[in-house]
């Protein structure tokens, strides 16, 4: 949350929104990447007493950490969404604000439908490929954003969203079931 705003910033400085939502892109390949590579099945279990320590404890425990950053970077992926985009979507694609709210209001509706259907439909895969998936599908549909063509923005507003929120869905429930599954008992 940190580096976050400021890397924003820094890109919208320099290269304006599309370096920024190409960098929204690249931080939910990285999210994605890590949780691929590095997250396993099940957590370690520690042998250290808690206590005394406990965040020398936690730092050791590399599927935790890896999940922690996986979390933020899933993080900064959420908030090119949620605060970013209207900006972007009223300042520089002209849509309207009163469209953005008709927009935005597709992200509810999408999760009341069908979170519980895709959290059914995914329970078989394994819990660190779901965020792997979900990642990807937060962090890739912003390359639609980077189509100039006015006509083809509001379609791409909309593809964005629609996907990113299948993203969410999937990415919020696994990411707590793993987070408790790395949990030591106690």
């Amino acid at each position: 949350m940190l580096v976050g705003p400021p890397l924003g910033a820094l890109l919208l400085h320099l290269g304006g929104w599309s370096a920024f939502l190409l960098g929204v892109v690249a931080v939910g390949f990285v999210g994605a990447a890590v949780s691929a590579a590095f997250l396993p099945e099940t957590g370690a279990r520690s042998r250290e007493r808690p206590g005394r320590g406990a965040l020398r404890t936690v730092a050791r425990d590399r599927p935790f950490v890896l999940l922690l950053v996986s979390t933020l970077l899933g993080f900064a992926v959420y908030v090119g969404y949620e605060t970013v985009l209207p900006v972007l979507a009223i300042s520089d694609y002209a849509i309207a604000p009163a469209t953005w709210g008709l927009l935005v209001a597709i992200s509810p509706l999408l999760v009341i439908v069908a979170q519980l259907r895709i959290t059914r439909a995914t329970a078989r895969i394994e819990p660190g490929r779901r965020l792997v998936l979900a990642l990807l599908l937060m962090g890739l549909p912003f390359l639609a954003l980077t189509v100039s063509s006015r006509l083809v923005v509001i379609a791409a507003v909309i593809v964005v969203i629609v996907v990113f929120v299948f993203g969410e869905m999937l990415w919020m429930p696994t990411s707590q079931a793993l987070a408790a599954r790395l949990a030591p008992p106690e």
